[in-house]
C-alpha cells in the first residue's frame, strides 16, 4: 500500500472515528459531572436481597440497590424495600430515587431517607437528611414502626427566593413552552425541588403551587415528573406533621 493510498484512508475513516470518541469523552464527561446534582444518576447496581433479625421470631427481607457496605450492620442502598420474613407484609419501601443508609441493629433497623435538594446558598445542592424511619418490636413480639420528618438547615437566602419567584410567574403566565426538549425534564425537577424548599421556609405561594402543580403553571407532567411530583407532596405533608 503506498503512502498516498495510507494517507487518503486515514482522512476518510481515521477523522470520523476520532470524533465519534471524541463526542463520546465529551458526553461521558457530561454524564460525570451531572452526578453531582442530578436524582436519576443513580447507581446501577443490581438488585440485592438480605435478611435480617432482631429477635428469635422476626427477621425482615431488605430489598433494592446496594450502592454502599460501612461494616457488616450499615448500608447505603436505594430503591429499598424491606418486609416481614414470616407474614411477607411491607413494612416500609422507598422510591429509586432516594438514597437510604439503613443501620442494621440488634433490636431495630434504622433507616434515614436522603434528597438531594438546593439548600445551600444560590441555591446549590446537598445531600438532605429528610426523613427518619424505625422498625422495632415491643415486649410481645408487635412489629412497631415509626417516622419522623428531618431537614438539616437551609441556608437559601430570601434574595435568592425574591429571584426564584420572578421565575414563577414567568413560568405561571407561559408554562415551560420555551425550554429545550433535552433539557426541560431536569430543569421542572430542579424547578420543584426549589418550590420545596421556598415551602419548607413557610412560603405559601410555593405551598399552592406544589399541590396544584400542573394547574398552576398551565403544563401537563409525563411519567417521570408525575412521580417526582407525588414525592415531592409526600415530603411537603410530612413536614407538616412534624
Amino acid at each position: 500500500m503506498s503512502r498516498k493510498t495510507i494517507l487518503i484512508s486515514i482522512l476518510f475513516f481515521g477523522f470520523p472515528v476520532f470524533i465519534f470518541i471524541g463526542s463520546y469523552y465529551y458526553e461521558f464527561s457530561i454524564k460525570k459531572q451531572n452526578l453531582l446534582y442530578d436524582e436519576d444518576s443513580y447507581s446501577n447496581a443490581k438488585k440485592t436481597s438480605l435478611f435480617h433479625a432482631i429477635s428469635k421470631n422476626t427477621s425482615f427481607s431488605i430489598q433494592g440497590n446496594i450502592i454502599n457496605r460501612f461494616g457488616s450492620n450499615k448500608i447505603e442502598i436505594r430503591n429499598l424495600k424491606i418486609s416481614n420474613t414470616k407474614t411477607g407484609e411491607l413494612i416500609t419501601r422507598s422510591k429509586r430515587f432516594i438514597k437510604c443508609l439503613v443501620h442494621l441493629g440488634k433490636n431495630s433497623i434504622k433507616i434515614i431517607e436522603f434528597m438531594k435538594l438546593p439548600i445551600k446558598e444560590n441555591w446549590e445542592f446537598e445531600d438532605t437528611q429528610i426523613l427518619k424511619k424505625e422498625i422495632s418490636i415491643n415486649e410481645n413480639e408487635e412489629i412497631i414502626y415509626d417516622q419522623k420528618f428531618l431537614l438539616e438547615d437551609i441556608e437559601v437566602t430570601d434574595s435568592n427566593i425574591e429571584a426564584f419567584k420572578e421565575d414563577m410567574i414567568n413560568h405561571r403566565n407561559n408554562g415551560f413552552r420555551n425550554l429545550r426538549k433535552k433539557s426541560k425534564q431536569k430543569y421542572i425537577k430542579n424547578f420543584m425541588n426549589k418550590l420545596l424548599v421556598c415551602a419548607f421556609k413557610g412560603d405559601e405561594v410555593a405551598n399552592t403551587a406544589i399541590y396544584e402543580f400542573e394547574k398552576y403553571f398551565k403544563t401537563k407532567l409525563k411519567t417521570n415528573l408525575k412521580e417526582w411530583h407525588k414525592n415531592v407532596v409526600s415530603k411537603l405533608k410530612l413536614s407538616k406533621q412534624k
